[in-house]
């Protein structure tokens, strides 16, 4: 029987928001990513589409940038300790592993690769133009809802049943995910672990639960 392990990015197998790292990294202030954060947070007038247009006509206000400059820089990303062994740990008990991330394509596939995961899916596309430089975002929405309904079209493509998958993740936008298979909730996430299954400190932890 296939099982599949939905496993999140920013937060837990990342240390560090990789939206974060990629804003500072086109030339964001965190002052201003954390202001503009907080107004989508409060639904002030912006939107989730509202919040990643801004986001892009900040990043084009700061210069240009390259997709091999993106692809040097997110090789230094950091890994959160034990992520390659809970992979490892996941795919010896028989799990697909599935890189599910609202962080950007570029990014969510190079860290798949470095840990080992057999798929992923990122719920925003980095555009760039055909000298490669980078002109747009695309985003599937809300990540909270675009989660649930990526993992509900991958588990029906696949034939397989909620109870056939878990979920692995540390925020607030897992919390929906977390309704459709089962959760294993890392960090103390009050809202998270509401709905979870199980709770964690650390990735290492996950392999006893499995």
């Amino acid at each position: 029987m296939q099982k599949v392990a939905f496993l999140d990015l920013d937060g837990t197998v990342t240390p560090d928001s990789t939206w974060f790292l990629l804003n500072t990294r086109l030339g964001i202030t965190p002052e201003e990513d954390s202001a503009l954060f907080e107004r989508y947070l409060k639904s002030e007038v912006v939107s989730y589409e509202e919040w990643i247009a801004e986001l892009v006509r900040l990043y084009r206000s700061r210069g240009s940038v390259t997709k091999e400059e993106l692809e040097t820089w997110v090789a230094g990303i950091s890994l959160r300790d034990g992520a390659g062994e809970m992979v490892t740990s996941l795919r010896e008990k028989g799990y697909t592993v599935v890189l599910l991330s609202g962080s950007v394509d570029l990014v969510v596939e190079a860290i798949a690769k470095r840990i080992g995961v057999d798929d992923w899916r990122a719920l925003s596309r980095l555009v760039f133009s055909d000298n490669g430089t980078l002109t747009d975002i695309v985003s599937s929405g809300d990540e909270s809802n675009a989660k649930s309904v990526v993992a509900r079209a991958y588990l029906s493509e696949r034939g397989l049943a909620a109870d056939d998958a878990l979920a692995i993740g540390d925020g607030g936008n897992d919390i929906d995910l977390f309704k459709v298979v089962k959760g294993i909730a890392l960090g103390r996430n009050e809202k998270l672990g509401a709905v979870a299954y199980q709770k964690v400190e650390s990735l290492s932890d996950i392999a006893a639960l499995i």
